[in-house]
């Protein structure tokens, strides 16, 4: 359940892939095609809380004059204004709210429920709220030609398959291996060679030939190994540090390799013990233990993660790049899937999408919100319940979108709960109290995940262009690439896309086959990602040395 649209065809690698792979979902020939804007919902249906669908007329004008009024806003940053980072797209919308509407025959109730329908709007297409999407920031991003929302026959898991068959070998790709630190220059992977070799040296005990042997049992006692099941007798099991010293040399350099000897058989320690020392300048530390050693690194982590863990890289990020990190916004959005029948009964054979509307202050109490969660503004969760819509390659399924804090509430209100509660809203909203219950939902769980923590970036009010900018700038420089991030957040144009982090991974890659060029040496690269969009697991692909990168 991760990114599910392609958005927009010209420029976009990923739409490019799909079409060459035969991937694209058809359309029809009398599909409109356009930028994923305001007016594309002008054929959605639009339900008010007493059950009324606005009129299409009243709701084309409405919304645009919303479209013109965020296209004003981005030209903002076309035209060179964007001086003081401090001003929001919500200070900006509500200089020009008050005669917005002017001339469109709709009542004030109405006018304001489609002012919040678009603030909503905002944070699903964005994922920040106006008031922290930055006025400048926001004018950044680009639209490809051609239709915003695409969709492929199968989901975007196709297309992951594909470029993965086409890049990485598939004995480079390691699941399910959380990275603990990325040590990303020769001196941090020395200093921390020698804090662990420093901690051991109260437990080894030298023996002859320098060897120095130590009972397993006092390994896991230091919390630095455990017990294999596997062995029957503990007490055979021994650690062995071969030709080591005890300490490093003047140099910083221990040679010494440290593994755990079990029935003649070398396995990895646990816990971070040192299996080598780096020869290159980077050292990817595992949660399990294991080191990766490269001469670059590649991290792809979201920024959600990345503002969470200052101390994932070792040495610390240098101070404009871990302002740039925490400078960016990362919000959440959720999706909901309800399955069977249920879809036929809310859109019909004639809708794909329907959208609802609110009025401030006046959302319904549903019986079925049981769990009472409401969000900092005093709202229940559900009021930030946007829209119901129909999945085109899954003709069974429905999907909602909730938006912003109302989304984070929901990953932890029981599921049954949540069908429940769309049940009853629907119901509510479309008027057919008999509508049969969902059978089954599955929903995202982006702002829980340890390692998402959110769903997509956007650039934030205070937060400056170059700031942004800066997230693209390898570390310690661009003639030495030793360290970069990627991922859609470092996307200089399309922040929030799967084409983006696309693009902003292949910028990376590229940084890398210059230097590589330049150096005529082979290099070794390591890319290291906490996202997963399916299940908790971290993703460390490795080209050894005099692998290409393509």
């Amino acid at each position: 359940m991760g990114a599910q649209f392609l958005h927009g065809e010209e420029g976009n690698p990923l739409f490019a892939l799909a079409e060459k792979e035969g991937l694209l979902l058809d359309r029809d020939a009398d599909e409109e095609t356009g930028p994923d804007t305001i007016i594309q919902y002008k054929d959605d249906l639009f339900y008010t809380p007493d059950g009324h669908v606005v009129p299409k007329d009243v709701i084309t004008d409405l919304l645009t004059r919303l479209e013109d009024l965020t296209m004003e806003a981005n030209r903002v940053y076309d035209k060179g204004e964007a001086n003081d980072i401090t001003v929001s797209m919500g200070d900006y919308f509500r200089q020009h709210y008050p005669t917005l509407f002017d001339g469109i025959p709709a009542n004030e109730d109405l006018k304001k429920s489609m002012i919040r329908w678009f603030e909503a709007w905002h944070i699903l297409d964005s994922g920040g709220t106006v008031d922290q999407l930055s006025l400048p920031g926001h004018g950044k991003y680009r639209y490809n030609p051609g239709s915003g929302i695409q969709e492929t026959k199968t989901g975007m898991a196709a297309l992951l398959h594909v470029l993965l068959r086409d890049t990485v070998p598939s004995a480079c790709l390691r699941l399910k291996k959380p990275v603990r630190t990325v040590y990303w220059n020769a001196s941090s992977a020395r200093h921390w060679a020698a804090r662990l070799t420093g901690h051991l040296n109260g437990l080894l005990t030298p023996t002859l030939n320098n060897n120095v042997m130590l009972d397993l049992r006092t390994l896991v006692d230091a919390g630095l190994g455990e017990f294999d099941p596997m062995v029957d007798s503990a007490k055979d099991s021994k650690v062995l540090r071969t030709s080591g010293k005890g300490s490093v040399d003047d140099d910083g350099n221990d040679e010494a390799s440290l593994v755990v000897r079990r029935n003649q058989q070398n396995v990895s320690a646990q816990n971070g013990v040192l299996l080598k020392q780096s020869g290159g300048d980077v050292m990817v530390e595992c949660e399990d233990g294991e080191i990766f050693e490269a001469d670059h690194v590649i991290v792809t982590s979201s920024i959600g993660f990345l503002q969470g863990h200052p101390g994932f890289f070792q040495p610390s990020l240098p101070a404009k790049h871990y302002k740039a990190v925490q400078a960016m916004g990362f919000g959440t959005i959720a999706k909901s899937f309800s399955f069977d029948e249920w879809r036929h009964q809310v859109l019909g054979s004639d809708v794909d999408n329907i959208q609802l509307l609110w009025s401030d202050g006046c959302e319904p109490q549903l019986k079925s919100a049981k769990s009472c969660r409401r969000t900092s503004t005093g709202k229940p969760w559900y009021a930030d319940v946007s829209s119901f819509g129909l999945i085109h390659s899954q003709e069974m399924c429905l999907l909602t979108w909730i938006c912003g804090e109302a989304a984070e509430i929901m990953e932890t209100v029981p599921e049954s709960e949540v069908i429940d509660v769309l049940h009853e809203l629907l119901a509510l909203y479309l008027k057919k109290p008999a509508m049969p219950r969902p059978s089954r939902m599955i929903r995202t769980t982006w702002h829980t995940n340890p390692y998402t923590r959110g769903s997509y970036s956007y650039l934030a009010t205070g937060g400056s262009l170059e700031l942004h900018d800066l997230l693209r700038e390898p570390l310690p420089s661009p003639q030495m690439p030793v360290l970069q991030l990627a991922g859609e957040a470092c996307s200089k144009h399309f922040f929030s896309t799967a084409h983006g982090a696309l693009q902003s991974g292949r910028m990376a890659a590229r940084t890398l086959l210059h230097v590589n060029a330049e150096n005529k040496s082979p290099h070794s690269v390591v890319i290291c990602s906490r996202q997963s969009e399916t299940e908790t697991e971290t993703k460390i692909d490795f080209w050894g040395k005099g692998k290409s990168l393509k």
